[in-house]
């Protein structure tokens, strides 16, 4: 089955063994952490008179393998696969006569390609910006067995969406084949109506091999 995750295969495959372009390619990985911010009407209970009370566990650490072809030495496209762990929505019901507690364990992971600028600042440093498309997988998953009707009720339930992506980032190059990176990205929105909502970014420090 053609999928959007295939699309981007497919271009950044393309980009990157395209006769035309005179380039190098590098590889990458990196670990940091990630910020889901998960949206409060989505996700919220009531407050303390509903006798259920919200709390958000937004932070997770991440990590990310990527691809990149230096078309020149301005411009590259890069491509990878980024996950930003398990963040969660934890609800405690204490309206009946046992407080109980049930979590929204939430699984986000994503597939990015985008167009890289790089400015060099010295033979050593350069600044970098990303800026292109994420196809962005979310799922959560309830392990309680009481229905909370705000927050989707007990289950599971996952959406797939692409949306914009952009990153900056610094890069120091040793006088080997290996590079150190330090960049934030934006992974912008996961998620829907159904599934609830959030936006997701990343700060992360890596090591790029450059063939």
């Amino acid at each position: 089955m053609f999928t959007t995750k295939t699309a981007f295969a497919a271009a950044f495959l393309l980009a990157t063994t395209a006769p035309m372009f005179a380039g190098d390619l590098y590889l990458g990985a990196s670990v940091g952490q990630a910020s889901s911010s998960f949206s409060r009407s989505d996700f919220s209970a009531g407050g303390a008179d509903s006798g259920v009370t919200t709390s958000y566990d937004e932070e997770d650490t991440a990590f990310k393998i990527f691809l990149g072809y230096e078309i020149n030495e301005f411009l590259a496209i890069e491509g990878g696969y980024a996950d930003f762990g398990s963040p969660s929505v934890n609800y405690d019901i204490y309206g009946g006569q046992t407080p109980y507690t049930t979590k929204a364990a939430v699984e986000t992971d994503a597939w990015f390609i985008a167009a890289k600028g790089t400015y060099a600042i010295n033979e050593k440093f350069e600044v970098f910006g990303k800026l292109g498309l994420s196809n962005n997988r979310f799922v959560e998953n309830y392990t309680s067995s009481l229905d909370i009707p705000e927050a989707g009720g007990p289950g599971a339930s996952s959406s797939t969406k692409t949306d914009v992506y952009y990153g900056v980032g610094v890069q120091y190059n040793t006088a080997s084949p290996i590079s150190f990176v330090a960049e934030y990205e934006n992974f912008g929105e996961f998620g829907d109506n159904s599934t609830g909502r959030a936006d997701v970014d990343m700060f992360s420090i890596g090591v790029v091999y450059n063939f």
